[in-house]
């Protein structure tokens, strides 16, 4: 493994110190020389980042595309097992159950009339290793009346997530003129050192 190498906790420990060394100029950064300093060590740091990334990145390349090569044939073999459990055979077991389920009560209910007893009519879709839930899930039909669901209160407002790619996508844009309700801009300074 790469990490029982000597070499590799010869780096470490140097990319540690420089680490300690990055703290301790940080803390000096006073005046225009401590300043240059920094800004000298920030790109030698860059280019020592640069060169080890340089020579780990055939190794990484490699064992990315081994990777991808076993994961594409994983799903190439159990993509159409997966469509046909999940598309076709559980659908089928689903719509099955259901219908028997119907027909179940039906003579159930047709033989209390008949009786005058309440009269269970066994399931015959138990099997060992099938079970049944019912799968509840939310579909957004209007978002208009969903929002003003939560802005009257009816609807907690953690079911709606504001879409923070296009927000910030429209911030970057606009900058200091975006004016939208409840969105609020903001900026920091980004340091780019060459």
């Amino acid at each position: 493994m790469v990490t029982e190498n000597p070499q590799y906790e010869i780096v470490r420990k140097e990319h540690l110190s420089l680490e300690e060394t990055s703290k301790q100029l940080a803390v000096e950064l006073k005046d225009i020389p401590s300043f240059q300093a920094i800004v000298h060590f920030t790109k030698a740091l860059k280019d020592k980042k640069k060169m080890w990334e340089g020579m780990i990145a055939p190794a990484k390349e490699a064992s990315y595309q081994a990777h991808k090569a076993i994961c594409d044939l994983e799903d190439e073999i159990s993509e159409p097992l997966e469509r046909a459990e999940r598309m076709i055979l559980k659908p089928a077991i689903a719509r099955f159950e259901q219908e028997q389920e119907s027909r179940r009560v039906e003579q159930e209910a047709k033989l209390q009339k008949e009786t005058g007893f309440k009269i269970e009519v066994p399931v015959e879709t138990k099997m060992n290793g099938v079970s049944y839930r019912t799968s509840y899930f939310a579909l957004v039909t209007d978002i208009k009346a969903l929002l003003k669901g939560v802005l009257d209160g009816i609807v907690p407002a953690d079911v709606v997530a504001p879409n923070t790619k296009a927000l910030n996508s429209a911030a970057r844009s606009f900058k200091d003129t975006l004016n939208w309700p409840g969105v609020e801009v903001k900026s920091e300074r980004v340091v780019a050192i060459g």
